[in-house]
């Protein structure tokens, strides 16, 4: 049985595999993209991103807020599947890894 389409506006909860449909204004689109962030802090420069993102086509902002939405999603699961296989952590108690350092040049960089 193929996909069903996705209804205009919504955010797709899987991989994208064509254009999400429908026309969303611009104030909508910003919203989108709030909620896909929310809960992280946002500063100046990050907010104003977000609206230039917002001004983008909507099936390019739907993939980016799906892209945010699945990453938190998957976050979520794999933080809290660590559990007592790290040193000093107990049955259910998440563990954070840390964040690699992207930061770094590379070694044949001049």
């Amino acid at each position: 049985m193929p996909a069903r389409p996705l209804p205009a506006g919504r955010v797709p909860a899987g991989p994208v595999q064509a254009p999400p449909p429908g026309f969303l204004p611009e104030a909508e689109r910003a919203r989108i993209l709030a909620a896909a962030l929310a809960g992280i802090e946002l500063g100046a420069w990050d907010r104003r991103i977000l609206h230039w993102i917002s001004s983008w086509d909507p099936a390019t902002v739907l993939t980016v807020a799906s892209w945010i939405t699945r990453t938190r999603g998957h976050q979520a699961r794999t933080t809290t599947a660590v559990t007592a296989s790290r040193p000093g952590a107990t049955e259910g108690q998440s563990v954070r890894r840390p964040a690699p350092d992207y930061n770094t040049t590379h070694p044949d960089a001049t």
